[in-house]
C-alpha cells in the first residue's frame, strides 16, 4: 500500500490537514453502490470490475495528458468522479505520478467496499469467498495487462499500479483468509517444504491472530495444520 496521507498524518508544507482518504472514500462508496447495481450474477463481477477499472485508468491517462476527460454515457458518473478526485487530490504534491498512489488506495478501498455493499443489498451472504477473491484478482490482472501491453495506452504506470494491487491483496487478504481456512479444514501442502500456522496470543491467552512458520517436511509437523506452540505477544 503506498503512502496516502490521512487525517492522522502530521501536516506540513502549509497543509493544515490531509484529507486525501476522506475525499477519495466518499466517491469510492458511490462507485461501489453503482457497481453493486450493475452486477447481475457472480461471474459479472469480473466484467464490471474490468469496465470500471479501465475507465478510471483511461480517464487518468487523459488528465495526465491534459486532455478533456471523455464522458461515456454507458458508465455511471461516479467512475469519472473517482478518477477526477484521485487526480485533483494529488495535485498539491506537485510531482509527476503523485496520483498513482492515490489510484492504488482508491482501488484497494473499492474492492473491499463493493463486497460490503453486496452484503448490504443481500446479493451476497459473505464479503469474502474464494471465488470472489479469484475473480477480483482476475479482473485486476486483466486491467494491468491492458494498460501495460496496449499500444494505445499512455506509459504512466497505470498497469504497474494494478499489478501492485494484486500483489498486496495476496499478502494482506488472501494469506489471512487461507490461515482461517487451514484452521477450519486442514492444510493441503505436504511437499519437501511447506508452511504451518501458529497462533499468536496475548499474555492472558486470548487469541490475537496467526502467523505463518516455514518448515522442512518432518514426521512431527506433516499431519499438523496448526502447530501446538503459541507465540505470546508482549
Amino acid at each position: 500500500m503506498p503512502y496516502v496521507p490521512s487525517e492522522k498524518t502530521p501536516p506540513k508544507n502549509g497543509i493544515e490537514k490531509y484529507e486525501d482518504r476522506v475525499k477519495i472514500d466518499e466517491v469510492v462508496k458511490l462507485v461501489a453502490r453503482d457497481l453493486a447495481e450493475k452486477i447481475t450474477d457472480n461471474f459479472s463481477l469480473v466484467t464490471e470490475y474490468v469496465e470500471a477499472f479501465s475507465y478510471i485508468g483511461m480517464t487518468l491517462e487523459q488528465l495526465q495528458s491534459r486532455e478533456e476527460p471523455e464522458i461515456m454515457s454507458d458508465y455511471p458518473t461516479s467512475y469519472l468522479a473517482l478518477a477526477t478526485t484521485i487526480f485533483d487530490v494529488a495535485r498539491k504534491y506537485k510531482y509527476d505520478g503523485a496520483f498513482l498512489g492515490e489510484l492504488n488506495y482508491a482501488i484497494t478501498r473499492l474492492i473491499q467496499e463493493l463486497p460490503k455493499e453486496m452484503v448490504r443489498k443481500e446479493k451476497w451472504t459473505s464479503e469474502l469467498r474464494y471465488w470472489g477473491y479469484s475473480m477480483t484478482v482476475g479482473a485486476v490482472v486483466k486491467v494491468a495487462n491492458r494498460f501495460t501491453n496496449s499500444p494505445d495506452s499512455v506509459d504512466i504506470a497505470i498497469g504497474g499500479v494494478f499489478t501492485d494491487i494484486k500483489d498486496e491483496m495476496k499478502v494482506v487478504v488472501n494469506e489471512a483468509y487461507e490461515h482461517a481456512q487451514i484452521k477450519k479444514s486442514g492444510h493441503c501442502y505436504d511437499g519437501p517444504y511447506y508452511s504451518r500456522v501458529m497462533d499468536v496470543v496475548n499474555d492472558k491467552g486470548i487469541l490475537i491472530g496467526t502467523i505463518k512458520v516455514n518448515l522442512e517436511r518432518s514426521t512431527e509437523t506433516l499431519d499438523i495444520d496448526v502447530l501446538p506452540v503459541k507465540l505470546i505477544a508482549k
